[in-house]
């Protein structure tokens, strides 16, 4: 699989870890200095047991918790290693769960997405 990132990280879910690949510096949408530097794309391995997943800083930045932090990248890499070996619909409900409880009364700062999936080796006519 091919990814740049445009200025979002790719996390891979493999068994209990997981791993991240760091997308481009150049974003989209964006004018900033560096706007002229080219996405560069990653090979990345494609297992049919690692999952993908894909988050706006949306997510990452959304305040909550006793201090009013952002969620965080720690605390996702966490959740989606106790979410391992769920199944991806289950996993949607657990990420909306932990959002929510974490965030508590506060309102929500950005937009917010969260894309995960995993690969099927099925056969192809």
């Amino acid at each position: 699989m091919e990814f740049a990132g445009a200025g979002l990280s790719l996390y891979l879910q493999e068994g209990r870890g997981v791993r991240e690949i760091k997308g481009a510096t150049r974003r989209v949408g964006y004018r900033s200095p560096g706007s002229g530097a080219a996405w560069v794309n990653q090979s990345v391995p494609a297992g049919s047991a690692t999952g993908f997943y894909l988050t706006t800083d949306g997510f990452l930045d959304q305040a909550g918790g006793q201090k009013g932090f952002g969620f965080g990248r720690q605390r996702l890499v966490d959740l989606v290693a106790s979410l391992a070996g769920l199944p991806m619909a289950s996993q949607e409900e657990a990420f909306r769960r932990a959002l929510r409880e974490y965030q508590g009364a506060r309102a929500q700062r950005d937009d917010i997405t969260v894309l995960g999936f995993r690969l099927s080796r099925g056969v192809h006519a």
